[in-house]
């Protein structure tokens, strides 16, 4: 899961996107919390004095991850 969390995830090819849709499906329904997670991340500020463009770059990357999680998960297997 630490390469889902680090920049470089996106940088991957197709195929080996997919595989890890598979791995990121089967994690959401045994780990509840990392909807939650990601949500609180994208919200928080990182520090004091962050400047608005890293801000930014760490929201889109918080903001694909979560796209992500929702692509890969099933129908209805996201809570409202």
């Amino acid at each position: 899961m630490d390469l889902f969390f680090s920049g470089y995830f996106f940088q991957q090819s197709c195929c080996i996107l997919e595989k890890w849709q598979v791995i990121i499906r089967q994690f959401t329904m045994t780990n509840n919390e990392v909807l939650d997670g990601l949500l609180r991340q994208y919200n928080q500020v990182e520090g004091l004095f962050v400047s608005k463009k890293n801000e930014l770059i760490q929201k889109t990357l918080t903001f694909k991850r979560l796209a992500f999680v929702v692509f890969s998960s099933q129908i209805d297997q996201i809570p409202e």
